[in-house]
């Protein structure tokens, strides 16, 4: 599963769609998010592993997940949140083999309260990234727990970080 449509689940253009308490695995991306943004796709008690890419990707869409596991595949990212996407999460793991982004979040916002990211980097390209009462944990020497570049902004409150963190290009 090598293609951007080889999705375990691809949510595409509908309302409220809601997955609890299932493993998606197996995918280029665990789920796909595609226009999917009236109102959101829920995630409850999910895990999103063993997916070639993307634990899950996002495409102009809404996603809000709660106790919520977010692995990646080598080499990818355990989400990718892209072309004006939201993601709000509570309670969410997110891990990713070596120095891979943990998450990536380019043109969009991604919001995220007691969740914890390890191994590689949080990245946010011109977007707004919010965490709240977390722990990011880089996976070694070297290697940042956050890298925001090109305008992007970047709150952190009550976050424990272990690793470097690098702003670089009008980032605040």
């Amino acid at each position: 599963n090598t293609e951007l449509t080889d999705a375990t689940v691809w949510v595409r253009e509908a309302a409220l769609f809601t997955i609890e308490n299932i493993t998606l695995t197996g995918g280029f991306s665990g789920l796909l998010g595609t226009n999917a943004n009236l109102p959101q796709i829920r995630l409850t008690n999910c895990r999103l592993v063993g997916n070639n890419n993307f634990g899950l990707q996002l495409e102009n869409s809404l996603a809000i997940a709660t106790d919520t596991t977010f692995e990646s595949g080598n080499p990818g990212s355990s989400v990718g949140v892209f072309l004006s996407s939201r993601l709000a999460c509570n309670g969410c793991t997110f891990s990713t083999p070596g120095p891979n982004n943990v998450i990536t979040v380019v043109k969009s916002l991604a919001s995220m309260s007691e969740s914890s990211f390890s191994s590689g980097p949080i990245r946010s390209e011109s977007s707004i990234v919010n965490i709240f009462d977390s722990e990011i944990n880089s996976s070694g020497p070297g290697v940042p727990g956050m890298v925001a570049i090109n305008s992007s902004s970047v709150n952190l409150v009550r976050v424990e970080i272990f690793g470097r963190m690098l702003f670089e290009k009008s980032t605040s």
